[in-house]
């Protein structure tokens, strides 16, 4: 009996994430609204007729397109933080807390994928439109390598970090709820404001350690010191994620 509350507890809590209880029709158009403003800003900036590429990769690196996408996911993740906090108490009739702390970051991925796809679908829109149709394929202006390649490896590290920094903010609002929350969220949406300082990272140790540089235009040496700075960062941000779940897994308190 109790091994198959253990398997009905486990189907409940990892069924497949409807998006639509998350992002309503209210939510959905402001986060809509947000990444479309984030877009057009970069589209229209630069010269006209632009090389598609270079001005996808442009709007992707642009510091408002990267806040505003931030700024959309901090909210999604609010909102949502909000509506699972609803089954807390059920939860607690049962042992397992960290069950339903496991479950609600699957919820979160889901949905920051779901938000990244959307801005990725708007920033190649907008690199259409105001190139003219100007699609020829380049190399990278610095890296002897097609920019495409550049740009797909730009996008799912930008995707991967996003996801990591949703579940740090889901594990903040656990912790803190929700006047702390907002008040990190938009303090680390600011940071993308901010341009690199950085010159050119032409060794390992002198990867950047503030999230937004890798959302933006830093110069290394070479493409696989970029990689291995990427990767670096990556297990960084795997550390603190693990250390602020474990807390957050330990802070069994009412959540609304």
């Amino acid at each position: 009996m109790q091994g198959k509350l253990k398997i009905r507890m486990k189907k409940k809590f990892f069924d497949k994430v409807d998006i639509n209880n998350y992002l309503d029709r209210n939510n959905g158009l402001l986060v809509f609204l947000l990444l479309f403003i984030g877009t057009l800003i970069p589209s229209i900036s630069g010269y006209l007729g632009t090389n598609m590429w270079e001005k996808l990769l442009y709007i992707i690196s642009n510091p408002v397109f990267n806040t505003m996408l931030f700024i959309s996911i901090g909210f999604i993740i609010l909102k949502s933080s909000i509506k699972l906090s609803q089954n807390y108490f059920y939860v607690c009739r049962y042992p397992h807390y960290k069950i339903m702390i496991k479950n609600n970051i699957k919820t979160i991925i889901v949905l920051i994928i779901f938000i990244s796809i959307i801005s990725i679908i708007l920033a190649l829109a907008g690199a259409v439109v105001f190139s003219l149709g100007n699609i020829s394929l380049e190399q990278h202006s610095k890296y002897n390598i097609s920019i495409i390649i550049y740009i797909l490896f730009r996008l799912f590290r930008g995707m991967v970090f996003n996801c990591f920094i949703g579940i740090d903010f889901y594990c903040l609002y656990l912790l803190f709820q929700k006047n702390v929350y907002r008040l990190f969220v938009i303090l680390s949406s600011f940071l993308c404001f901010l341009l690199p300082n950085l010159q050119e990272v032409k060794h390992f140790y002198n990867l950047p350690f503030i999230y937004h540089y890798y959302f933006m235009n830093v110069e290394y040496s070479s493409f696989f010191l970029e990689i291995i700075c990427s990767l670096l960062y990556g297990l960084i941000l795997i550390f603190l994620t693990k250390l602020i779940y474990k807390l957050a897994s330990k802070n069994k308190k009412d959540l609304i």
